[in-house]
């Protein structure tokens, strides 16, 4: 059985470092104290600042990004009809053979 300050138990088979067992995985502690604490709602971000001047912010933003689409696509649409690549089928064609 292997030993060593890096291992806290050991239960099947050791692959780089890490011990597996069968239907779970055992961590491997790298320290013999462990400084964690339960998560609260107090470890949870606080809001700061205008949620108005953000939400503006970000809606100019997504607005340019959505005109710059729509510019695109009609810009791709007109240059694919320029060059003839397609054929957009406004009227019948003139000659039906």
């Amino acid at each position: 059985m292997p030993s060593g300050p890096w291992q806290a138990r050991y239960d099947g088979i050791l692959l780089f470092g890490v011990a597996f067992s069968v239907g779970s995985i055992i961590a491997v502690r790298y320290s013999s104290t462990l400084h964690c604490h339960d998560v609260t709602r107090h470890d949870l971000p606080v809001p700061s600042g205008s949620w108005q001047a953000r939400y503006d912010a970000n809606q100019r933003r997504y607005n340019g990004i959505l005109l710059f689409g729509i510019a695109f696509s009609v810009g791709s649409i007109i240059a694919a009809k320029a060059s003839g690549l397609i054929y957009l089928n406004y009227y019948p064609p003139k000659s039906i053979e």
